[in-house]
């Protein structure tokens, strides 16, 4: 039982086969909300310059 509890603690999440830690688990969080914030700020200005082309 306390070799278990200290398994959890270590690796913390479970995924699927994996046993990643919970830092592991913040990181790769916090890389995919930047990738996305990047991503929907680089569409909106290309929308924006669509749309201003258009315009003129």
């Amino acid at each position: 039982m306390i070799c278990l509890l200290s398994l959890t603690l270590v690796f913390g999440v479970k995924f699927g086969e994996l046993d990643l830690s919970y830092s592991t688990v913040y990181i790769l969080i916090g890389i995919s909300s930047l990738v996305f914030l990047g991503v929907a700020i680089s569409s909106i200005k290309l929308i924006e310059a669509a749309l201003q082309n258009n315009e003129e």
